[in-house]
């Protein structure tokens, strides 16, 4: 079995994301300027960021492949996040969050490439989805210039109404049953 844990692209290095990580992937996730899309999703504390970090983890010990912490080759300064993970649904969820002075090189959809092929690897059968906001038009052009096609508004995993991206078409959404 291929081992995902280490990657390098024509610019970055991939390598799974560690303990060691978590001051660095605060700073990234604390940064106001890059949740203006999302403002909920911002980690106003560091227990906010370690719960995130124990699910990406997580992800590795039990699929052997999730989030990636980017770096630049030569450079040990994180400057972005990315990857796929299985959420519990058993689907890929395809993320890209980059540090805001690291927007606009290109660097997500390398992030993007490289996961999307990693989850093809590990399982081919399972879909890749990168669930976005419809305020968010930069992920949205990721989504796209990396080949996922455009599957309608869904609710995500916490039930929030979602752009839905994928690598192939993903069955009808089940409606919601009424609470009895």
């Amino acid at each position: 079995m291929a081992t995902f844990t280490q990657i390098r692209t024509d610019r970055l290095e991939l390598r799974a994301v560690a303990d060691t990580d978590l001051d660095e992937l605060y700073v990234l996730h604390s940064d106001p300027d890059g949740w203006h899309h999302f403002p909920a999703g911002r980690h106003t504390e560091i227990g906010t960021t370690r719960a995130f970090l124990d699910r990406v983890l997580g992800g590795w010990a039990a699929d052997g492949l999730s989030y990636w912490a980017v770096r630049r080759p030569g450079d040990e300064t994180l400057i972005g996040l990315g990857g796929v993970r299985r959420l519990a649904d058993g689907s890929w969820n395809l993320a890209y969050r980059f540090a805001t002075a690291q927007r606009g090189h290109g660097y997500a959809q390398d992030v993007a490439r490289a996961g999307i092929a990693a989850a093809g690897a590990v399982d081919p059968s399972i879909p890749v989805i990168a669930w976005i906001d419809e305020t968010n038009p930069a992920s949205i052009r990721v989504a796209e210039r990396v080949g996922l096609d455009f599957q309608g508004r869904r609710h995500g995993s916490d039930g929030t109404l979602l752009l839905a991206y994928a690598d192939r078409p993903l069955p009808p959404e089940e409606p919601a049953t009424p609470e009895e």
